[in-house]
């Protein structure tokens, strides 16, 4: 196998490992968010999501400031969902790398490409964007 041809799959890889990450994230997440509802305290579930999801950034995404920062927020059902986000198509672009995903979703779904930037020996997701009708559009990551 080439090496392009692995740096493109192993781009792909990243962002299916990603999209599972996120999805536990987000069952864990709500879990947590439904048993504290119940406690004296129901914010006390908060800082631990909120720790959980820099770890899984800190694995998958470049660090560094974002638009619309690094929201802790969720949904349920998941919006990462590896049974309805699959990869459909992906470049190589020498030390970066495009991914394209089709989600199907009554909200949020549709096509996404995640970019990623090799550092040292890893792909790490930079940003997404969303296909609309007259172009790509910044999703928040």
């Amino acid at each position: 196998m080439s090496q392009e041809i692995t740096r493109v799959v192993d781009a792909e890889a990243v962002v299916a490992a990603f999209i599972r990450a996120m999805n536990t994230w987000e069952e864990n997440a709500w879990r947590s968010m439904r048993a504290a509802s119940e406690t004296w305290t129901p914010e006390s579930y908060w800082p631990g999501i909120v720790a959980s999801l820099k770890l899984v950034f800190d694995e998958f995404c470049t660090d560094r400031e974002r638009p619309n920062g690094r929201l802790g927020s969720y949904q349920h059902p998941p919006e990462y969902n590896p049974a309805t986000e699959h990869v459909r198509d992906s470049q190589s672009l020498g030390r970066k790398a495009r991914v394209d995903t089709e989600r199907r979703a009554i909200l949020g779904g549709g096509t996404l490409r995640y970019t990623l930037v090799r550092r040292g020996d890893r792909w790490l997701i930079d940003n997404v964007k969303r296909r609309n009708g007259d172009g790509w559009h910044r999703e928040i990551l």
